[in-house]
């Protein structure tokens, strides 16, 4: 893979992240992406980068990230599903953390500003 295409898959994959951390920082833990969600994404972000000559379509960019293990896939019963392999973990970790244990924290930004705020509140949280 040439290092344009790979540049092109990481910024698309950072679209997504980001995208992601939004919904994240809203609580919601359980999305993902449909096969035609992601495409469509795909296809609308080459077209947005007039990347055709590098890409030829959306689908070959959904594979390049599967290839390069930035997005996890998974079938279910109702089709494939995906998430970027760095918020699939997140899921994972919130299912499968015990019930006894305190809450996950999340903070509402980028940055250890953020993740400082979020210690404190539930230190606050804990002492009250």
């Amino acid at each position: 893979m040439s290092n344009s295409i790979h540049t092109l898959a990481v910024e698309f994959l950072g679209q997504l992240e980001q995208t992601e951390a939004t919904l994240l920082s809203w609580g919601l833990v359980d999305g993902f992406w449909s096969e035609q969600e992601l495409v469509a994404k795909a296809d609308a972000f080459i077209a947005k980068c007039d990347a055709w000559h590098m890409v030829p379509d959306g689908h070959s960019l959904v594979d390049i990230l599967e290839q390069q293990h930035f997005v996890i896939r998974w079938d279910g019963f109702d089709g494939c599903r995906y998430r970027s392999a760095k918020h699939a973990a997140t899921g994972f970790i919130k299912e499968s953390r015990p019930t006894e244990k305190t809450e996950l924290l999340y903070p509402a930004g980028k940055g250890a500003s953020s993740i400082v705020g979020a210690l404190l509140k539930a230190i606050d949280a804990d002492n009250l």
